[in-house]
Parts: C-alpha cells; structure tokens; sequence
C-alpha cells in the first residue's frame, strides 16, 4: 500500500509540474537552462522549509527504522534464544517495552511456560502485564 501512496503522490506532483509549464512565467522558471544567481542571504534571514523539513524527516525515519529493528532482533533472535529460560525472554520483552513494542502473546506464553515449570508468582505476573497490554479471555 506504501508504495502505491508514494506513486500516486508522485503520479499527483509531476501532473502539477505538467499544469504548472503552461503559464509562461511558471514555464520559464522552471524551464530555465541557466541557474539563477543567489544573491547574498541576509544574517538573521530564516531558513526555507525544506531545510528544516529534511532532518526532521530523515531523524524521523532513522528513529523508525531503529525500532523496527530493535523489534525484529529482539523477537526473532533474543526472545528465540531464550527457549525454556523464561528469565531471558522476560529480559527480551522488557526491552521491548522500551520502545513501546511488548507483546501481549509472547508475555502469556512466557506466563505459561512458568506455570509449567510451578512458578505460580511468576507466571501471574507475566499474566497480569499480558492482560494490561491487551485484555483477552483466554489469558
């Protein structure tokens, strides 16, 4: 769906751009074989949006992607290697809680496996934060 949007609003910004060449004055800016010559910015002069925007969006993107992958790593690789070490993947999904990606399944299923095991404290715990993250009957 993602890449639908971006072609669609890319589809929606070089129509614009197409509309825009029929005024002569916007056809000759843009068309212009020569770049202007930028004069001296005055001090104090504020920054175009663009230069603001563009950090902001790339920070953005950089935290994004940080989570995600902190999400992926945790999940498939700590929390699978934990196995039947509940402390382990207990210590995995409290990390995760750190970028407010806890899973209510895998706290439920750590709930069992410390039931099995007869740690019946334990696995309330685990139960109770399942149940705070997302109530279901089954848990």
């Amino acid at each position: 769906m993602l890449v639908f949007a971006v072609v669609n609003l890319h589809h929606f910004v070089l129509d614009g751009a197409v509309w825009k060449l029929r005024d002569g004055r916007v056809a000759r800016a843009l068309l212009r074989s020569q770049p202007a010559e930028p004069g001296p910015e005055p001090i104090g002069a504020p920054r175009p949006w663009r230069a603001v925007l563009r950090p902001a969006l790339w920070g953005a993107g950089v935290r994004c992607l940080a989570v995600a992958l902190t999400d992926l790593w945790t999940v498939h690789v700590s929390y699978a290697r934990a196995g039947d070490d509940t402390a382990r993947a207990s210590a995995a999904l409290d990390r995760l809680r750190w970028i407010a990606r806890d899973s209510p399944k895998l706290r439920a299923r750590i709930g069992d496996q410390l039931a099995r095991q007869g740690d019946s404290s334990g696995a309330v715990v685990q139960y109770r934060t399942s149940v705070a993250l997302l109530p279901r009957a089954d848990v």
